[in-house]
């Protein structure tokens, strides 16, 4: 599948395919490896097996996904209060909504027009300060 500008004639998309077929060839393996390198890794956060960690210090439990999600969001919750009670006078604006959500590349994030707060459900895995 080749995804191109409407105007363009079918000459110029297999003259233009044709021409990148030996750079795909030689970048094939590459992205294979990439491909299989990212299904194989297993995430401390992510896999059953794995360790649970609560404030960056392991915890002696075994939970499936859904448990360990629950526990996070659990404990998240707890903490969560107190923390916004004390930051968002320093901060000096205050939210009208805080959320938790499964993120998996980003800590958090913020809708400023709404004053909304996402915090990641995986952020009691970490070390607290």
């Amino acid at each position: 599948m080749v995804s191109v500008p409407i105007h363009t004639s079918a000459p110029q998309i297999l003259h233009a395919v044709a021409k990148r077929v030996p750079w795909a060839i030689n970048h094939h393996p590459q992205v294979l490896k990439q491909h299989q390198r990212k299904q194989s890794a297993p995430s401390d956060l992510t896999t059953a097996d794995q360790p649970i960690y609560l404030w960056g210090k392991v915890q002696p439990l075994t939970l499936s996904h859904d448990e360990k999600i629950a526990y996070y969001r659990r404990q998240l919750s707890g903490i969560m209060p107190s923390l916004f009670e004390k930051w968002q006078p320093i901060v000096g604006t205050y939210a009208n909504e805080i959320r938790v959500k499964k993120m998996h590349t980003r800590w958090g994030s913020c809708n400023t027009r709404a004053k909304r707060i996402w915090l990641s459900v995986y952020l009691p895995a970490f070390r607290y300060r």
